[in-house]
């Protein structure tokens, strides 16, 4: 008898779809990366001008040193990808239920669209920021948090849903 909807022996089966979600957010988010440096490194031959930061068009007195946007990018960029290849690991990783990409049902495909269009929309805002369109530039930017804001509600309300699954089976 199976007791927690167990599959039987040998019947852990992959979704392909689901694959494509979790392999095609790394690959976009690795892609974001290589974009965004290209912008902060402001190659002459791909962009207009050299302007990636704003207190480069409006200079203040109050503005950081270029070292600590620098490690803030890092850090991030380095959890990001930290999850994110974590979140690989599910796919060769089961528990009694199936493989975890698929059970519990954390990583889900909603949550996979609205981070890749948060990225993609970032990626926008470096094209209108590098044409100078500064208000539409920030209404833009501010898509792109929203949305990243609302892939982190998601994630975090489905690991609250799965709790007990988590608890249970000491993942």
């Amino acid at each position: 008898m199976l007791l927690n909807k167990q599959v039987p022996p040998g019947e852990y089966r992959h979704n392909v779809v689901r694959l494509i979600f979790l392999i095609g957010t790394v690959i976009f988010f690795i892609g974001f990366i290589i974009v965004d440096q290209v912008f902060e490194q402001g190659n002459i031959g791909v962009l207009a001008n050299r302007t990636y930061r704003v207190e480069q068009l409006y200079p203040n007195d109050i503005t950081p040193s270029n070292w600590v946007y620098r490690s803030l990018d890092v850090f991030n960029y380095f959890w990001q990808l930290a999850w994110l290849l974590y979140s690989l690991s599910f796919i060769f990783r089961r528990s009694t239920t199936g493989y975890l990409y698929l059970s519990p049902n954390t990583l889900t495909p909603t949550f996979s669209i609205v981070y890749v269009l948060g990225f993609l929309i970032q990626t926008i805002w470096l094209l209108f920021f590098q044409k100078n369109y500064t208000i539409w530039s920030w209404i833009i930017y501010l898509v792109s948090f929203l949305l990243l804001s609302l892939a982190l509600f998601i994630i975090n309300n489905n690991l609250a849903v799965n709790k007990k699954i988590y608890e249970t089976e000491g993942l």
